[in-house]
This record gives structure tokens, C-alpha cells and sequence, in this order.
């Protein structure tokens, strides 16, 4: 026989003993479920059906939750979808704009990928 087996044959009885002793404690401490509406046999669909409507429109009892939603205020004046949008297009079709300057030598964009602005970006 080897040590290793030895050491386990020797400890197999204290662990055998210890789990006897910490299973019942472990099953008294466990917790049973307890549903918020025991169902019996005397619960039938509709009863159930219209205990569960009359709760609907009480509402929240809890008062965990907000009645109603906050709404965003409507907005008043601002720019046309139009011009917005036309900026938009314009701004997309700047080539220096997604460009990180920590890319380039010295940080700096070179001058041949500098375009003037509002010209559609071409391929390169």
C-alpha cells in the first residue's frame, strides 16, 4: 500500500462522521418554499380568474412602482428636419473626421488626407 492510501483509508471514518453529523443540521437550517397563494383543491379557474382581475385594477398596493410613466416634454421650436439633416450630410462627408491625430508623425494630419470640407470623401 502506498502512504497516500494509507492517510485516506485512515480518514475515511472521521469523514464519514463529520458528514453524518453536519447533513441533518444543513437539512434544519434549509428553508422551505411557501407560495404566496397556496393552491387547494378548492380553487377553481373562474374564481381564480376574477380574484385576479379585481387585483389588476386595484393597481399597485406595493407602491414599488410608479403609476404612471413620466413623460419628456414636447419640443418646442428648434431647427427643420430638413437643415438637420443636410448637416448631417455634410458633416459624413468630411475625410478628416473619424482621423485621430496620435495616428500620425508628430501628431499632426498630413496635408494630402486635409480636404476641404463639404467635399464628398473619394476613395484612397
Amino acid at each position: 500500500m502506498t502512504r497516500t492510501f494509507r492517510l485516506h483509508a485512515a480518514l475515511a471514518p472521521w469523514t464519514l462522521a463529520l458528514a453524518a453529523l453536519w447533513l441533518p443540521a444543513g437539512a434544519a437550517l434549509a428553508q422551505a418554499f411557501d407560495p404566496v397563494r397556496p393552491m387547494g383543491p378548492g380553487a377553481d379557474r373562474a374564481a381564480l380568474a376574477a380574484e385576479a382581475a379585481a387585483a389588476a385594477r386595484a393597481g399597485n398596493v406595493y407602491g414599488d412602482v410608479e403609476a404612471e410613466p413620466p413623460l419628456a416634454a414636447p419640443r418646442t421650436g428648434g431647427r427643420d428636419r430638413a437643415a438637420v439633416r443636410a448637416e448631417a450630410v455634410v458633416t459624413s462627408h468630411d475625410p478628416s473626421l473619424n482621423l485621430d491625430r496620435r495616428a500620425f508623425v508628430n501628431s499632426e494630419i498630413p496635408p494630402q488626407i486635409k480636404a476641404v470640407p463639404g467635399t464628398p470623401r473619394t476613395a484612397r
